[in-house]
């Protein structure tokens, strides 16, 4: 589910938060340091089909703020999203485009005096005209449309530390929920998944290194556990990570049956704006 907040990208790194009260758009509220211009991160694992991107790239401005992210898949273009701000580097709004430049996903931002995404709404109306694998399609792909949430609304602390997110229906029901909890430092610490009638679905728990990056995360459901991921990093001189490597162990119960273990890894090309 995590990969679907196309508004927050795929860059998040649950770190130390900034002193700086900064929106999720920044830079800094993705682990990053230093004036980053570009990211290309490559994806690969010892299971092909777990990967779901080949190649992820994106760019910011010298504001430090995201402006474009580009997915592709098997080497080809799949999608590229880009967002678009006010004067004041307030988050106004989001277009996804389809490989052949037609739009894919409509995004409308409200945020708060800090700046902060409180409600994202998705127009989803030129989506159903392609399929999964983004090609157009002569009928309408209502049942995938309709499936999908329409609204999120999200709730921070005064910090800016995201707190939950509440995903709507197009007739306004709760789909889902995602539920955050921090430490001290301002790490993320536990994530919760909950249904539409606030059942805890599964929940994560994450611990870290002296960096401050993850170094393990625990998934449970029914207070079992059903995967561990442990995590190692390679850092550039600006301490951002430029290798990244996961290793997903999961133990043999109920609901891993046909899982086997595998490791991912991701490597990363950064470049920087002259200081």
């Amino acid at each position: 589910m995590i990969k679907q907040l196309l508004f927050i990208c795929f860059l998040i790194q649950f770190s130390v938060a900034s002193a700086q009260i900064l929106p999720p758009q920044h830079l800094f509220r993705h682990g990053l340091e230093g004036k980053v211009k570009s990211i290309s991160e490559i994806v690969s694992a010892n299971d092909s089909s777990s990967a779901e991107f080949s190649l992820i790239t994106a760019t910011f401005n010298e504001a430090g703020y995201i402006q474009t992210v580009q997915q592709f898949k098997n080497e080809a273009l799949f999608s590229v999203l880009k967002y678009y701000y006010q004067q004041d580097s307030v988050a106004d709004y989001a277009v996804e485009y389809n490989p052949n430049g037609s739009v894919y996903i409509r995004i409308r931002f409200e945020t708060d005096e800090n700046g902060f995404v409180e409600r994202a709404f998705y127009d989803r109306s030129e989506q159903k005209k392609v399929d999964a694998n983004r090609q157009p399609i002569e009928l309408e792909y209502y049942q995938f449309y309709q499936a999908q949430y329409h609204q999120i609304r999200i709730k921070h602390d005064f910090t800016g530390r995201m707190l939950s997110q509440k995903y709507y229906s197009l007739e306004d029901d709760l789909l889902y929920a995602h539920e955050y909890e921090y430490d001290f430092r301002s790490n993320l610490t536990g994530m919760k998944y909950k249904n539409a009638k606030n059942h805890l679905i599964h929940w994560s728990k994450f611990l870290y290194n002296d960096k401050m990056l993850v170094k393990q995360q625990k998934v449970f459901r029914d207070n079992t556990l059903i995967e561990k991921i442990n995590t190692s990093y390679e850092l550039d001189e600006q301490k951002n990570w430029v290798k990244k490597v996961a290793t997903h162990i999961y133990p043999k119960n109920i609901y891993n049956q046909n899982k086997q273990d595998k490791t991912e890894i991701r490597t990363r090309s950064i470049t920087y704006y002259e200081e």
